[in-house]
C-alpha cells in the first residue's frame, strides 16, 4: 500500500471502501475488454462493452499490450454510475512499427445481470507516440555493466539502496561507474577492447559493516587535485567512507563523524569556498511509521558538511532545519543569487530550499518561493525546459489512479481534499518566470504522470536543442500486479 493510500485510508469515509470494491470487479471487465483487443478484435463481446464503447486502436494493427482504469468513479447509483477512464494500447502498426496510443474518456458502466457493462464512451483526448525501433538498446549484460547476483531475499532497505556515481576515475577519456547494491560498493572500470569496442570490468571499492547498508556513493574532487574521489554512504551504524583517488586507484582515506539511516548525498561548493562540499539527507526507514502521511515531521534534519579541499569535512548545523523523510537533493542557483541553493525533495510532505547567504546564514525559503511541493518527494532535477535563461525545476513525485479515483469521492474538508489531490496527481514542473517567481505547469505540459516515479532528469535525448523528461518508476510489488 502506497503513503498515499495510506494517507486516504486514515482520512476517507465509510463509502470509499465501497467504491473500491466496484472498481475492482470493474477492473475484472476492463481486463477482458483488454484481452480482446490483444487477441485481434476490434469490437469486444457485447457482454462486456456497447458497440464502440471502448478504446478502439487507430494505427495498431498488433496490441501487445493494454491498460484500462477507472480515474474518476461516481458514487451514486446503484446500476449505473458515470467513469472517467485513462487507457493506453501499445503494439505494432501496419508496417511493423512500434506506437502507443493513449489517451482518457467519459463514460457510463451498467449493471447487468452477467457483470458491469461499459454503456456509454465519450473520448476526452487521445495522442499517438510511433517509433520503429527503441531509442536505446539494452547492452548492460552484452559489456559486463551488471551487478552479481543478490544472495538471498533483499531487505527493506536493500530495496531503497540504489546510489550510483558516474565518472572518468582513471582519466582515460572513458566513463566508469560506481554502484551501490545494499551490501556492497563496486566500481565497474570501462576499458578498451569487447563486442561494442568497450567493457566493464568490476571491483570491489567497499562493503557494508555488519548491521549496516550501502545505499549511496557521491563523487567529487574532493582534494582540488583534478581527478573525481568518492563517498560511500550506509544506513544504520557506519559512518559514510571517503575514497581519495590516487592515479585512479580509489582508497579509502578516513570517514564522516557519524553513521545514520543515511539516504543520498549531493556534492556541491554551497558557501563559495571553491571547495567541494556534502549535502546528506536521511530516510529513518525501520524506525516507525511517519507522524502525518501528509507532512510528517519526524524524520531527520539535512546534513551539511563543509569541506576543507583536503578530503577533510566539518559539520555545518542549519539551524531549524525541519526533520524529513529526506530522499534526494539538487544543487543549482534556482533563484538567480549567483551562488547555488540545495533543494531537498521528501518523501510524506514538503520540500525544502536552503538558500546561503554571503553571511554564512542558511535560510529555507522553499515555502515563500512556492517551491514546497506538499506531496511523496522523490527525486528532483534541474534545467532550464523552455530556453528562457532561467533555470526550472522538475519534481519526481507519485501518480496514482486509484489515489486519484478515491480522492474525487472525498467528502470530507476541501482544503484536505486539496492537498490529497496534490498528493495523487503526480511529478511538478515548477517553470520560472521573469518576475522570480515560478508556475506550476506539469498538468498542462503533460508531464505529470510517471507513475510510482523515482529518478527524474531532463535531458535532450534526440539531439534537437529541446529538453525531454525522462523518468524511472516502479517499486518492489506483490504477485497481483494490479495492487500497483
Amino acid at each position: 500500500m502506497t503513503a498515499l493510500v495510506l494517507a486516504l485510508a486514515l482520512a476517507a469515509d465509510y463509502r470509499l471502501d465501497d467504491i473500491e470494491l466496484l472498481n475492482d470487479s470493474l477492473e475484472d471487465r476492463f481486463d477482458a475488454i483488454c484481452s480482446a483487443l490483444k487477441g485481434g478484435a476490434r469490437t469486444v463481446p457485447d457482454s462486456l462493452a456497447a458497440p464502440g464503447a471502448h478504446p478502439v486502436p487507430k494505427q495498431l494493427v498488433w496490441v501487445t499490450s493494454c491498460s484500462l482504469r477507472a480515474l474518476k468513479l461516481d458514487d451514486r447509483g446503484v446500476t449505473s454510475r458515470a467513469v472517467h477512464l485513462l487507457w493506453e494500447l501499445e503494439g505494432r502498426d501496419a508496417n511493423g512499427g512500434r506506437a502507443i496510443e493513449r489517451g482518457e474518456a467519459d463514460g457510463r458502466v451498467k449493471k447487468l445481470p452477467g457483470g458491469w457493462r461499459l454503456e456509454e464512451y465519450v473520448p476526452a483526448w487521445s495522442h499517438t507516440v510511433q517509433r520503429d525501433q527503441p531509442r536505446y538498446l539494452e547492452v548492460g549484460a552484452l559489456t559486463g555493466l551488471v551487478l552479481p547476483p543478490r544472495q538471498g531475499p533483499p531487505s527493506a532497505t536493500h530495496l531503497m539502496a540504489s546510489g550510483l556515481a558516474v565518472r572518468d576515475f582513471d582519466g582515460d577519456g572513458r566513463l566508469d561507474f560506481a554502484a551501490i547494491d545494499g551490501t556492497l560498493a563496486h566500481l565497474f572500470r570501462n576499458v578498451a577492447g569487447g563486442e561494442r569496442g568497450y567493457h566493464f570490468e568490476r571491483s570491489v571499492l567497499a562493503a557494508a559493516p555488519k548491521g549496516s547498508t550501502a545505499t549511496a556513493v557521491v563523487a567529487g574532487d574532493f582534494d582540488n587535485d583534478g581527478d573525481a574521489d568518492l563517498v560511500v554512504l550506509f544506513f544504520q551504524k557506519a559512518a559514510p567512507l571517503v575514497l581519495k583517488n590516487e592515479g585512479g586507484q580509489l582508497t579509502p582515506a578516513g570517514s564522516l563523524d557519524r553513521g545514520g539511516r543515511l539516504h543520498s548525498a549531493l556534492a556541491s561548493d554551497l558557501d563559495g569556498d571553491g571547495n567541494l562540499d556534502l549535502a546528506i539527507v536521511s530516510y529513518p526507514f525501520g524506525s516507525g511509521v511517519p507522524s502525518n502521511m501528509l507532512e510528517a515531521k519526524n524524520g531527520e534534519p539535512v546534513r551539511l558538511y563543509k569541506g576543507d579541499g583536503r578530503l577533510g569535512f566539518k559539520a555545518w548545523p542549519v539551524p531549524g532545519a525541519p526533520k524529513r523523510w529526506g530522499l534526494a537533493a539538487q544543487s543549482a542557483d534556482l533563484l538567480g543569487l549567483g551562488r547555488p541553493q540545495l533543494y531537498v525533495a521528501n518523501d510524506f510532505g514538503s520540500n525544502d530550499l536552503f538558500v546561503f547567504d554571503a553571511d554564512g546564514g542558511i535560510r529555507n525559503v522553499a515555502k515563500a518561493m512556492g517551491l514546497d511541493d506538499p506531496g511523496n518527494g522523490m527525486s528532483a532535477d534541474v534545467a532550464d525546459l523552455d530556453s528562457d535563461g532561467r533555470l526550472d525545476l522538475y519534481v519526481a513525485n507519485m501518480f496514482s489512479k486509484a489515489g486519484t479515483r478515491v480522492v474525487g469521492n472525498y467528502t470530507g474538508d476541501a482544503k484536505r481534499k486539496a492537498v490529497l489531490e496534490k498528493f495523487s496527481r503526480g511529478n511538478t514542473v515548477y517553470v520560472a518566470q521573469p518576475d522570480g517567481g515560478f508556475t506550476e505547469r506539469a498538468v498542462q505540459l503533460g508531464v505529470n504522470r510517471g507513475l510510482w516515479a523515482f529518478g527524474s532528469v531532463m535531458y535532450d535525448a534526440d539531439d534537437d536543442g529541446r529538453l525531454e523528461v525522462a523518468v524511472a518508476n516502479g517499486y518492489y510489488s506483490d504477485p497481483r500486479r494490479k495492487d500497483l
